[in-house]
């Protein structure tokens, strides 16, 4: 907008100085008291209106302009250009730019009679209009310019939103898994206390008393040692039941296992899948272990799917710090500037994203696919997770 204003107050002081250099004016003290006050008028309107009021500076403008021209003829007329650049500071030029031309051209064509010449006219109605269409453009490019400007704000505002969201749905889901297991570790603890702790504590003290009576009365100490056989019998069976309980069900621990993944995938599909494990494992949480288990299964898909692939190799790495799992295929590989990532590989990084990690595509000698989660080393009691 300064450029613009710039340009409008060149305009002015062109057509006033040309004017006063090539026409004869009877009073020349009348014409620059004039022309120095529509200067001043248009100084005075920038700086003290607001922009959304350009209607009314375009009016007042147009009245004074024409009348100078009417007065002085010569090349007052470009000052008529000064008002096509008023249009465009407006906020809506985009939307009024074009009725306020059609009204200046006519304006424009109206003082024809008055102007220097035919070829003067003439020429001046082409400069006219194509300094309309081009001024209409530059503004339609600005107006398209600040939605994109406003489309990124609004982007980049969700973007953060999604970000928080993703970092609060994390903790919950840690905060969740916490939970639980002090929930499970307080049911188990009371569970013992309740049944085998008292069990042992009467088995206790029929053993001291057995122990007491076993001289003096050996019928009966015989009897308690009896009696504490079967409690410790019944407190045996207790504590296996507890351990029991303690193991999840089998379709439990098999509904997310990498091995179970594998061995059905390379059944129905016909390909060789070779696993391995490095590193030292530790346990997972349920969570991860299903991202684990949907990455894979989605990257043995397109591997058979896209790729053609007849050998997929599959490695899980333990680090104190991270956990990576890649899987490579044999199968044809996109160019690695131009991979296109669909839903699947999309889905595996909003999977992975939950937890801080990140995707890496890679099509070098095979197409690998990693996914990396961070995690803190913690211990087989800390989580009371599993291996995979």
């Amino acid at each position: 907008m300064p450029i613009i204003l710039s340009l409008r107050y060149g305009v002015v002081i062109a057509a006033i100085v040309s004017t006063l250099i090539t026409t004869p004016i009877p009073n020349i003290d009348i014409y620059m008291l004039s022309t120095l006050g529509l200067l001043g008028l248009q100084r005075f309107l920038d700086r003290y209106t607001s922009r959304s009021s350009i209607i009314y500076r375009f009016i007042i403008e147009a009245v004074c302009i024409s009348l100078l021209t009417y007065a002085f003829q010569g090349y007052l007329f470009i000052l008529f250009y000064s008002l096509l650049l008023l249009i465009h500071q407006s906020p809506q030029a985009s939307d009024r730019s074009l009725p306020y031309t059609v009204i200046l051209f006519v304006l424009f064509n109206a003082l024809g009679p008055w102007m220097p010449s035919t070829a003067f006219w003439l020429f001046g109605g082409m400069v006219f209009i194509i300094m309309g269409v081009l001024l209409y453009q530059l503004n339609d490019s600005a107006s398209s310019r600040m939605e994109s400007e406003q489309l990124y704000d609004q982007l980049r505002v969700k973007h953060n939103e999604l970000k928080d969201a993703r970092l609060s749905i994390l903790e919950y889901v840690n905060k969740a898994e916490g939970f639980a297991q002090t929930e499970e570790r307080n049911r188990i603890s009371m569970e013992i206390h309740d049944n085998l702790g008292h069990r042992l504590v009467r088995v206790k003290m029929m053993m001291e008393a057995g122990i007491e009576l076993m001289h003096t009365q050996p019928v009966k100490s015989t009897s308690l040692l009896n009696q504490v056989r079967d409690e410790l019998i019944l407190g045996m069976e207790e504590l296996r039941i507890t351990v029991r309980n303690l193991k999840p069900n089998e379709s439990v621990i098999q509904a997310y296992s990498l091995k179970k993944l594998i061995q059905e995938a390379a059944e129905s599909s016909g390909i060789d899948i070779q696993y391995r494990v490095t590193g030292i494992p530790y346990p997972l949480y349920p969570s991860e272990e299903f991202v684990f288990y949907r990455n894979v299964q989605e990257a043995i898909t397109n591997a058979i799917r896209y790729a053609n692939a007849r050998n997929v190799w599959i490695h899980l790495h333990y680090e104190s710090d991270a956990i990576t799992l890649s899987v490579s295929n044999d199968g044809n590989k996109p160019d690695n500037r131009h991979i296109k990532k669909g839903m699947g590989i999309l889905g595996m990084e909003e999977r992975v994203a939950l937890f801080g990690g990140e995707i890496r595509i890679e099509a070098s000698d095979r197409f690998t696919i990693t996914t990396m989660l961070p995690r803190e080393q913690q211990s087989i009691e800390e989580t009371g997770g599993k291996l995979l």
